[in-house]
């Protein structure tokens, strides 16, 4: 069951990504029994790449879901990201991405700030790689500039 996205909240994002940690542990360990060694390293390596991205996410989701003032965004995990959304424009269609925030390395993200031009595809406006208490910060001001209800 897909939640509506004005329920999406940084609390079930996290257990979301530990669900999706416990997903891709549960799939390397059928890898490891059910195929063959010369199999096993390509195929391995993706699901590897997607579980560090996971895993470092969660510090990040954990620190955001601790800001009230970051409880009117509403997160979406994609494929390499998490896609923000302010909670007062989720009713509206389509909803547009305010930003996007990639894990870079452990403790390090990239967020992007992305518009939507006439076609409704994401234009990149900026984009800013940093710690976490960095990202959280850029964050925070786009909140009061793009949410304010």
């Amino acid at each position: 069951m897909i939640p509506e996205p004005n329920s999406l909240t940084w609390q079930s994002l996290y257990a979301y990504i530990e669900k999706r940690i416990a997903g891709v542990h549960e799939t390397l360990e059928l890898i490891q029994k059910n195929f063959p060694a010369t199999d096993r390293t390509q195929m391995s390596a993706s699901w590897e790449s997607k579980l560090e991205m996971l895993q470092w996410c969660l510090p990040l989701v954990r620190e955001m879901q601790g800001r009230e003032n970051l409880q009117v965004i509403c997160p979406i995990l994609s494929l390499d990201a998490i896609r923000l959304k302010c909670r007062s424009q989720v009713s509206q269609t389509p909803s547009p991405d305010f930003a996007w925030i990639g894990a870079v390395a452990s403790g390090r993200y990239k967020l992007v700030r992305v518009g939507a031009n006439q076609s409704q595809s994401a234009d990149i406006l900026w984009s800013f790689e940093g710690e976490t208490a960095e990202i959280i910060e850029k964050v925070e001001t786009l909140v009061k500039e793009l949410c304010a209800a």
